[in-house]
């Protein structure tokens, strides 16, 4: 009896950490981060591998690297190009049921300037620390809420509000003429074809779309890195955004260059 019980407790020990290690599968979602909410990790574990992919709101989902997990603890690496790479971003979590608390760490190789508080930021305003909670599923088979999060507001969310959006509306596409922006904030003011005011704020991560011949689609970010005195946009430029609400603001999610 003794032998069978202390066979049992080895089995039980042995086991523990595989459970661990396997509950980190799945889909998690932080939406209280500064910027670009939510950031979106889909992970899957393989015995002490880890791999998977990190998003930013609804932009392209980036695949991680050097992906581990021993027990609860859980360690992964982005890397943020424009070419070459020169931001890497090491992401440490401790898994707890169905939350993990994250710090990132973001190093910045050759010339790279620090800019942007998103997901793949490397601003000093960026998050350093931030939890993230597993996404669970609807009956109809679509992502619900994280598992026990509130609803959130952006933690760095400037305090003026723009145009109120349609409040069963996530995602807005516009035609807009700009009128100033103001570059401290983040923010177009522009007017529609009847002159109502909107004030659009954007992200690095907001990408830039240019129609024309050789169009091209370059993040905020990249545009800035390439040129940090690059006028994004212009006073009479005639624009197509997709927008999307968070919090008590709306942030670009993409702007279209019609001019």
């Amino acid at each position: 009896m003794k032998h069978t019980l202390f066979v049992a407790l080895i089995l039980f020990a042995t086991c523990t950490p595989i459970f661990a290690q396997d509950g980190a599968t799945g889909t998690w979602q932080a939406v209280d981060v500064p910027s670009g909410s939510p950031w979106t990790f889909e992970l899957k574990a393989d015995g002490r591998k880890l791999t998977g992919t990190a998003r930013q709101a609804t932009g392209v989902a980036v695949e991680i690297s050097d992906g581990k997990i021993n027990e609860s603890t859980i360690v992964f690496k982005t890397t943020r190009c424009p070419d070459p790479c020169e931001t890497i971003i090491t992401f440490t979590g401790t898994l707890k049921g169905d939350e993990i608390k994250f710090t990132r760490y973001v190093q910045l190789r050759g010339g790279s300037v620090r800019i942007g508080n998103g997901l793949f930021g490397a601003a000093p305003s960026s998050a350093r620390q931030f939890t993230v909670k597993r996404v669970t599923e609807t009956a109809a088979g679509g992502a619900a809420a994280p598992a026990t999060a509130a609803t959130a507001t952006l933690a760095a969310a400037p305090a003026a509000s723009p145009a109120t959006v349609a409040a069963d509306t996530q995602v807005q596409k516009l035609t807009l003429t700009v009128g100033s922006v103001n570059k401290q904030e983040k923010y177009i003011l522009a007017k529609d074809a009847y002159d109502k005011e909107f004030r659009i704020y954007y992200s690095p991560e907001t990408r830039i779309t240019t129609l024309g011949p050789t169009g091209t689609t370059r993040t905020v970010a990249a545009i800035l890195q390439s040129n940090a005195g690059a006028d994004i946009f212009k006073k009479g430029q005639d624009l197509s955004v997709i927008w999307e609400p968070q919090g008590s603001q709306s942030v670009a999610l993409k702007v279209t260059i019609l001019e």
